[in-house]
């Protein structure tokens, strides 16, 4: 019992980083399925529609991303926050790494495997994809544009 009252969050966060990954699975499974493609040409023909997803799996995908998102930002923000309070200007994107617990990187590792699966299926798939999987593209650009925040400061402040 102690084991568990010790890694009770653990198995949360594990449980939610494999539900957020199954999610996108079904999700990207579903649009690499989907044949719009005309065997004969090799293109989408003009017209073709879009593939449409159960609301479920649309929202349960779209909430695990922007939570996972959003919790994985905030940890990088508190964590240039702690090191800009201690180092300065002088702070280095390895201080602020040395911050983060193992359940951030983690997480920012799953969210960027998933999330670069969904940018190539958006770019291969355009014409047929989902707005849920577009929405997801464009979201991980920003995440990473703010992540790269760390990197691409200036030196004073």
């Amino acid at each position: 019992m102690n084991w568990i009252k010790t890694h009770i969050f653990d198995i949360i966060a594990v449980l939610i980083l494999l539900i957020f990954a199954s999610a996108w699975v079904a999700v990207l499974g579903q649009v690499w399925a989907y044949p719009a493609i005309d065997p004969a040409t090799g293109v989408v023909p003009p017209g073709a529609p879009r593939l449409e997803l159960s609301s479920a799996l649309v929202l349960a995908a779209g909430v695990l991303a922007t939570t996972i998102g959003t919790q994985t930002a905030a940890a990088l923000g508190f964590a240039v926050a702690e090191v800009k309070v201690d180092r300065g200007a002088a702070m280095t994107a390895q201080d602020v790494a040395q911050k983060l617990p193992i359940w951030t990187y983690i997480g920012i590792v799953v969210y960027l495997l998933v999330g670069f699966a969904v940018f190539l299926t958006w770019l291969f798939k355009e014409p047929t994809a989902p707005e849920v999987v577009i929405a997801f593209a464009l979201s991980l650009l920003g995440w990473l544009i703010g992540a790269a925040g760390v990197v691409f400061k200036p030196t004073t402040t």
